[in-house]
């Protein structure tokens, strides 16, 4: 893999951002330039606290927070929680298994869970691998553009931790790595990020939270084809306590809460519980506009009664005129 640009995609770059300078010369001097790019862009980071954000369309919250001393982390949804706590355990569990499960281990870049929602994280972890990076550039307006390879356009997956036969099937190591373009605003704010997909470059813009950070952004739609998925309440907390990163009580939090919902919706049937444990076929039109198969055989049925009925009536009147 390159750790330095070659003219072609130094050419590139300022063809994209302008009067762009390439900072990267060589790969002893990559890693030092990637490591000030780095502390350019997080340098404001508080060294304590925590943020907890709730994203939601409706149906589908989403919980997310992020611990900035200890790199702890967590998103849970409906169906499953995910994250690393304070002691760097890493946690997998669905809410309907109540059980908590460790990993022991993960991709290097497991994080990437929460990553549409803090975009400034993806940035951070990449620029702590400068193995990855092959290009750095920066405008004279002060906007910075970080090239990288991953493996297909993510750093959730490590090539290590795919079969050889798999592997091989996607192109090799050389087919399977995709370039991922950033473009990084002079507060730390991730303007964009671009991954060269299977039809082509696929981008996402991100826009800022006003509860967002200095050098810290989150997003306030993370996803920009579901616009109605949205932030709904964001918190920093100077001092958080650090069981609201622990894996086992999220889960149990989780567990109560869909306890409390299912006792909000009972589902009611006539004849007590005796009926509700039998079947009940549907018989007239469902909501979702369609008729059942037994509604229609019923109606069907109905009407050639009724059309023998009239035919014996008109036999009888005939025969008595």
């Amino acid at each position: 893999m390159k750790t330095c640009p070659s003219s072609v995609s130094l050419v590139l770059a300022a063809a994209v951002v302008g009067t762009a300078v390439a900072v990267v010369a060589s790969p002893a001097e990559s890693r030092d330039e990637v490591a000030a790019i780095r502390e350019r862009t997080v340098a404001h980071w508080p060294a304590q606290g925590a943020i907890h954000a709730l994203y939601d369309d409706g149906l589908n919250p989403t919980y997310v927070g992020y611990d900035f001393a200890t790199g702890a982390w967590y998103r849970r949804t409906r169906r499953n929680i995910v994250g690393q706590d304070t002691a760097g355990e890493l946690y997998s569990c669905r809410i309907e298994d109540q059980e908590y499960k460790p990993l022991a281990s993960a991709s290097r870049g497991f994080g990437f869970f929460i990553d549409r929602y803090f975009p400034t994280l993806e940035v951070a972890w990449l620029l702590d691998h400068p193995e990855l990076v092959t290009s750095v550039a920066e405008s004279a307006d002060g906007l910075l553009r970080v090239e990288a390879t991953l493996p297909r356009a993510s750093r959730g997956l490590d090539l290590e931790r795919i079969p050889a036969p798999e592997l091989e099937r996607w192109g090799g190591h050389a087919g399977v790595h995709r370039a991922v373009v950033y473009t990084i605003g002079t507060d730390g704010r991730v303007l964009s990020i671009e991954r060269q997909g299977l039809q082509g470059p696929e981008r996402d813009a991100f826009d800022r939270a006003e509860c967002s950070l200095p050098g810290f952004h989150v997003a306030g739609h993370p996803d920009e084809s579901d616009r109605g998925f949205q932030l709904q309440s964001c918190e920093y907390q100077e001092r958080p306590d650090a069981s609201s990163f622990d894996g086992r009580l999220i889960l149990s939090q989780a567990v109560a809460e869909a306890s409390r919902e299912r006792a909000r919706m009972p589902v009611e049937r006539p004849g007590g519980d005796a009926d509700a444990a039998r079947p009940h076929p549907i018989t007239s039109r469902p909501e979702s506009g369609r008729w059942s198969v037994r509604a229609w055989i019923g109606l069907a049925g109905g009407g050639v009664a009724a059309t023998g009925l009239v035919l014996l009536l008109f036999r009888r009147l005939s025969r008595g005129a």
